[in-house]
């Protein structure tokens, strides 16, 4: 029965852990979509990254989103490269190539992705092109421009700092991304996970529930900044805030999500736990638990 912080936060971690996704029917779906692509797309080559390998991701399991990266031959890049909407054409063009298999696909939310819906999962479906210089060319079709980026260097940027954080920061993200998820999903989930990396870059997390209100304490004041790609290929991860109103809008909720996660962290260190468990449901829903539940 949860009747301390600690021991809520402990139940969180439990109830936003997904079920492992079984990597071979990963990688089957994978070599599938290689195969019925392959007559009108040619591809050099693909590998799987974002959330999945990085650990971040959050239920339910059926909303989960796995990239699947594929470097197509330059060609492609030489034919939309220069072209207006070259990016949403090229998006276009693999959607079209899986309609055979998958007549429902649809450009994903961010506008970088084809995004197949499976019984358990999503699959995203992401064209990239080598970039001579390093890194790899990814369409963004909600701009008309094409990102410079290295998903492999996002997953080896986050197991050094969750390392580095005692295993603290994967959780704490995991969090910060149910809370965004529970709030309408304004935000893009990996413009949230670089905007943590910046701010725990020199800071410990000490707790969870201190970490998470320093978390809001500063974005408020991040997300009005430019994000740069945590691969060190600058740009703007935050491209989609791109209007007054909109940025506004992001202040605002991480404002208020501030000043809830700032009572009910007081009200835990004075020792007031079920008032604590009062406000975080507001911020977590039904992922955090209920005073005493005893299904811990």
């Amino acid at each position: 029965m949860p009747t301390t912080v600690e021991e809520g936060f402990k139940k969180l971690i439990e109830n936003i852990s997904t079920a492992d996704i079984d990597q071979s029917v990963v990688s089957a779906r994978q070599q599938e979509i290689v195969g019925i692509c392959k007559n009108n797309i040619k591809i050099e080559d693909t590998f799987i990254a974002g959330s999945y390998l990085r650990n971040t991701l959050i239920p339910p399991v059926a909303e989960a989103d796995i990239d699947i990266f594929l470097v197509l031959d330059n060609e492609h890049f030489l034919k939309h490269r220069d072209q207006q909407g070259g990016q949403a054409e090229l998006l276009g063009e693999l959607r079209l190539a899986l309609k055979p298999k998958y007549n429902q696909a649809d450009i994903s939310k961010n506008g970088q992705a084809v995004t197949i819906a499976l019984d358990k999962f999503k699959l995203d479906l992401i064209p990239t092109f080598r970039r001579a210089e390093g890194g790899l060319f990814l369409p963004s079709s909600l701009n008309g421009s094409w990102i410079i980026t290295d998903p492999k260097v996002h997953v080896l940027l986050v197991e050094r700092e969750n390392k580095e954080q005692n295993g603290k920061l994967l959780p704490l993200i995991k969090m910060v991304k149910i809370w965004n998820r529970y709030h309408g999903s304004f935000f893009f989930f990996f413009h949230l996970e670089a905007v943590s990396l910046r701010i725990f870059k020199e800071v410990n997390i000490d707790d969870y529930p201190s970490g998470f209100r320093y978390f809001f304490d500063s974005a408020r004041n991040h997300i009005k900044e430019v994000c740069p790609d945590p691969a060190g290929f600058g740009g703007n991860v935050g491209y989609y805030l791109n209007t007054q109103a909109k940025i506004d809008k992001a202040v605002s909720l991480l404002e208020e999500a501030f000043t809830i996660s700032n009572k009910a962290e007081n009200e835990g260190l004075n020792t007031f736990t079920s008032v604590a468990y009062h406000y975080w449901p507001s911020v977590f829903g039904e992922y955090f638990p209920t005073y005493g539940d005893e299904d811990l």
